[in-house]
């Protein structure tokens, strides 16, 4: 049976259709099968005789959010990969404290650094910069330093340039090194 650990990262595999598609196109590393268009934090308290677990996410919808992870699990069945860290987390308790306490602020919609909120990747960077674990990089919107058309038409209607030379992550950057190891697909 799968136990789940604070700190696990939950990916979702891309849908075939709208912004999922965009995400997954736009920022796939080359050689890589799978690609996410979504990352969640796993969040476990523990109780007297057994472990209450939580989900820390930024979504579209709601902004940053917490719940449960078998509403996560309903939500998003048959699509999520379970990865755990291969080392040992310098200070896990910080991490997900970092994460409760953004909860309520909103979905970062443009993926610009400097505005209000998180998007889903950019709070699992935020959250685990004490770790240095995740390294951020030149956004993505294309292969090889193109802009796709449907990004060029999302930036289109948010009045706003497609920031290509700001940094930031993509649930699919942070899998770019080794040290994250996928243990479940659920």
């Amino acid at each position: 049976m799968l136990s789940l650990l604070k700190g696990n990262l939950l990916f979702v595999r891309s849908d075939d259709d709208g912004l999922d598609q965009s995400i997954a196109e736009s920022t796939k590393r080359a050689g890589q099968d799978v690609t996410y268009s979504h990352v969640a934090m796993v969040d476990v308290e523990e109780k007297e005789e057994s472990a209450a677990i939580y989900v820390i996410e930024a979504t579209g919808d709601d902004g940053v959010v917490t719940g449960t992870f078998d509403n996560f699990l309903s939500e998003h069945r048959g699509r999520i990969d379970v990865y755990r860290y291969q080392k040992d987390f310098k200070d896990i308790v910080s991490v997900l404290s970092f994460a409760r306490a953004q909860v309520g602020k909103p979905y970062n919609h443009g993926f610009f650094q400097e505005d209000p909120g998180f998007y889903c990747s950019q709070l699992v960077t935020a959250s685990f910069k004490g770790e240095d674990i995740f390294k951020e990089t030149p956004l993505a919107f294309g292969p090889n330093g193109t802009v796709l058309p449907e990004w060029k038409e999302y930036y289109a209607k948010l009045g706003r340039e497609v920031p290509t030379a700001d940094l930031g992550s993509s649930p699919n950057s942070l899998l770019a090194g080794e040290d994250w190891q996928c243990i479940a697909s659920l």
